[in-house]
């Protein structure tokens, strides 16, 4: 805090030639350094106002606080702001005197030396510079007041609008906030129906993995199944052959040792049997035809032609019982192809739910950055309405101190 003595404050003109000394005061403020004003003016004024002949220059003290006349009386002091003192106590207008103290809010003025009144000062002409230096005064205090009324509305209703605007940023945050929780809600329901068909998803692979094992197995069993029929078709085939050519050479021999027939022929009976027993339904016709050749062969030498016709179309009905089996296998393998086939769609669609849940996971991860992003700006937001709260409120602050 400094004090400015004005050069142009009103003065009692030097020019009238009258002898006087300065009113000298000694300022000080709190335990702040002292110093030493000499004032040769006849009336000055002391306050922050640019017109006071003693400049208070802080923004905490009144425009003007006292106005100092000096008359043939003495020296003439009036109060005009309520935190101005003489020696601790209030007043309104008082003599000065040699070791008073003026007190104008923290800053001391204590009176050191009294200047002694102009013998040619006329009281009636120094009260009626006083009067209209007052008025002056009262005026250009009306102005500051009325500016200051009109910067206290302007405030008013800046501050009107800065809490229509805290309202409304208030509005638009809940809304935000209600917002972020929707959108917190609706991403965690697609989360869950995620997870959901993540899992079905999974159960679907491990369904697919069984089945193509278990079709894998068939696969392989019916593989093995063919190479079994296969190859029983071919022993087949040479037993059938071997017994054509036995049944030859036991015809043969039956032609030429007829009674020595009997005894081939139940060998080969039971032989039959044996067979049939093995080969069960595929060979019940042919030992049929064995057993009613065995009963036949006791007129064979009559009946060789019609049995080696038989022996035809036995044959015949084994090719045709084997390409039955062969259709049959060719049925079991367009089976297991359409099987492959439904194995493959079902895959096609597992990998295009794959890429579906791709997408989705794509989808939520940007719904996740947006929810970010909108945290981010709420945070932002929010610190601009606590900023404009706490300035709100140092403004107010202020205001009151006002």
């Amino acid at each position: 805090m400094t004090a400015t003595i004005s050069e142009d404050a009103p003065a009692a003109e030097t020019a009238r030639g009258a002898a006087r000394r300065e009113l000298t005061l000694r300022m000080q403020s709190g335990d702040g350094p002292q110093r030493v004003l000499r004032l040769p003016h006849d009336k000055f004024s002391i306050g922050a106002d640019a017109s006071c002949a003693v400049r208070l220059d802080s923004s905490a003290f009144h425009p003007v606080h006292c106005f100092i006349l000096r008359g043939k009386a003495g020296v003439v002091v009036r109060r005009w702001a309520p935190d101005t003192r003489l020696n601790g106590r209030v007043f309104q207008d008082a003599l000065l005197a040699q070791g008073d103290r003026l007190s104008v809010g923290p800053v001391d003025f204590d009176v050191l030396d009294i200047a002694e009144a102009t013998p040619e000062t006329d009281p009636s002409h120094a009260l009626g510079e006083m009067a209209g230096e007052v008025r002056r005064l009262s005026d250009a205090l009306a102005q500051k007041q009325s500016e200051f009324d009109a910067a206290h509305a302007a405030w008013d209703e800046q501050r009107c609008d800065l809490a229509d605007e805290l309202a409304r940023l208030a509005d638009e945050n809940s809304a935000a906030q209600q917002r972020l929780a929707d959108a917190l809600s609706e991403l965690e329901r697609r989360d869950a129906e995620w997870e959901s068909q993540a899992r079905q998803y999974e159960q679907a692979r491990a369904d697919l993995e069984t089945q193509a094992s278990s079709l894998s197995q068939e696969q392989q069993a019916d593989e093995q199944a063919r190479a079994r029929l296969e190859e029983a078709l071919d022993r087949r085939d040479q037993e059938f052959a071997e017994r054509h050519k036995q049944h030859a050479r036991e015809i043969e021999f039956a032609q030429s040792q007829l009674r020595d027939s009997a005894v081939a022929l139940a060998a080969a009976e039971a032989k039959a049997q044996s067979e049939a027993a093995r080969w069960e339904s595929l060979l019940a016709e042919r030992d049929a035809e064995l057993a009613s050749l065995a009963q036949q062969l006791d007129d064979a030498q009559t009946q060789i032609e019609e049995q080696s016709a038989r022996l035809e179309r036995a044959r015949h009905e084994l090719h045709a019982v084997r390409d039955g089996q062969t259709e049959e296998l060719q049925q079991s393998f367009s089976t297991l192809h359409d099987r492959t086939a439904d194995v493959q769609r079902r895959e096609a669609e597992l990998a295009e739910r794959d890429e579906t849940l791709a997408a989705q996971r794509a989808e939520l991860d940007e719904l996740r950055e947006s929810l970010r992003t909108q945290q981010a700006e709420l945070e932002e937001q929010n610190g601009r309405l606590e900023r404009d709260r706490e300035e709100l409120a140092a403004a107010q602050r202020q205001l009151d101190e006002t």
